[in-house]
């Protein structure tokens, strides 16, 4: 206000982990930022904002460059702003602040998108020169995003990894009475412990994914997308560590209840990979394969995402021949929040079959020394028909 009488370099901020300027230029129709520099840790962002009034509302133009970008500061800034919202947010209900404080940033940003491109429209372009999560170096990224009332495009998506790279489009638009919605998403060696935690702030899971997706869908509301979900997804995943927590994003810990209990050892979690079809919201799983460190499973059946339910069928397998063991084959049916894992119909007449060739099945194992590998990357490569990579 008085900007004669301030030592500007002498000045320090309030809040150290971030700084904010820019130049303000403002006009009946338009509110112009540009020369905008931005640090929020030690993550940098520059560029501009550009807002122009169009009738009831406004369209939002943002363009971003940051040399240096940390998925983590995201995630304490995303911290801090769940706070502060929790504290002004006096006239809030219990459950909405609970549902704010626990959220992660992505969460926050799809609760408050709906109401903000009401009767606005936003474009954003993004460039990442270096980005990092959990210190670990990403590769460089760029994001292009338009949305409005009758239209959400993401477009590029891309992240350029020293080992592989990401690249993503979504797009959901509004045609007479109904939505077209279509995702494209390929990931190659992706370390996602530092972006889980853009989902999951208080996850520890860390590991590398493969990913291949390509769904469409067509719906006269966003609940109904799922009941015409049509196309495929690849998954393979390969875990440093794997918690309840991360296993939470995927079918309510449904990889951990698969595992038969042969101690704590048979529950870690070596690989997994899955192919999918998907018609009208079921996935069909064509080829679905878990390693951990004593057992193999071998899963097949259908996943019904419109209604939530799960009709599974499940082979585990010793890696270490044994006689007598039971390797029953169970079923996993019901809800995704409330399953049950039970005996399949027939498994206690194929444990039988089982014991009975095992009598020449174990020693012939044994005599030739075959064995699944350990740490189980040859087998789910296998599994998938892939070529595995040289060391």
């Amino acid at each position: 206000m008085e900007p004669d009488s301030i030592d500007f370099p002498s000045l320090v901020s309030p809040l150290p982990d971030y700084e904010l300027e820019t130049r303000l230029t403002l006009t009946e129709q338009d509110y112009l930022a540009s020369d905008l520099r931005v640090r929020i840790g030690n993550s940098h962002v520059n560029g501009g904002i550009e807002i122009h009034r169009e009738g009831p509302g406004y369209r939002f133009g943002l363009d971003f460059n940051s040399p240096f970008l940390e998925t983590d500061d995201l995630v304490h800034w995303a911290e801090e702003f769940r706070n502060a919202h929790q504290v002004l947010g006096g006239d809030k209900t219990a459950d909405d602040v609970r549902q704010d404080v626990n959220a992660g940033l992505l969460e926050l940003i799809n609760q408050y998108l709906d109401e903000f491109t009401g009767q606005n429209s936003v474009e954003i372009k993004a460039e990442v020169e270096e980005l990092r999560s959990s210190g670990a170096l990403l590769g460089k990224a760029e994001l292009g995003l338009q949305a409005s009332d009758s239209e959400f495009t993401l477009d590029p998506m891309t992240i350029a990894l020293p080992g592989g790279a990401v690249t993503a489009f979504y797009s959901s638009k509004a045609v007479e009475d109904h939505w077209l919605y279509s995702l494209h998403l390929d990931i190659e060696k992706l370390e996602y412990g530092g972006l889980l935690k853009l989902f999951d702030p208080d996850s520890t899971a860390s590991g590398e994914i493969f990913l291949d997706v390509d769904l469409s869908s067509h719906a006269a509301d966003y609940p109904l997308l799922l009941n015409n979900l049509h196309g495929y997804a690849d998954l393979a995943l390969f875990p440093d560590n794997i918690e309840a927590k991360f296993l939470d994003l995927w079918a309510s810990n449904l990889i951990l209840a698969l595992l038969p209990k042969t101690g704590e050892s048979g529950k870690q979690l070596n690989c997994m990979v899955a192919r999918f079809e998907v018609e009208n919201g079921v996935m069909n799983a064509k080829s679905a394969f878990l390693d951990s460190t004593e057992v193999i499973v071998r899963a097949k059946g259908e996943i019904d995402l419109a209604n939530r339910q799960l009709d599974m069928l499940v082979s585990p397998q010793a890696k270490t021949e044994k006689f007598l063991s039971m390797s029953t084959p169970l079923a996993v049916t019901g809800p995704f929040d409330d399953f049950q894992v039970g005996i399949a119909p027939g498994g206690f007449v194929t444990t039988l079959i089982r014991w009975y060739y095992g009598l020449i099945y174990v020693p012939w194992k044994w005599i030739t020394g075959e064995r699944f590998p350990p740490d189980g990357i040859a087998t789910c490569y296998n599994a998938m028909g892939w070529e595995l990579p040289a060391h």
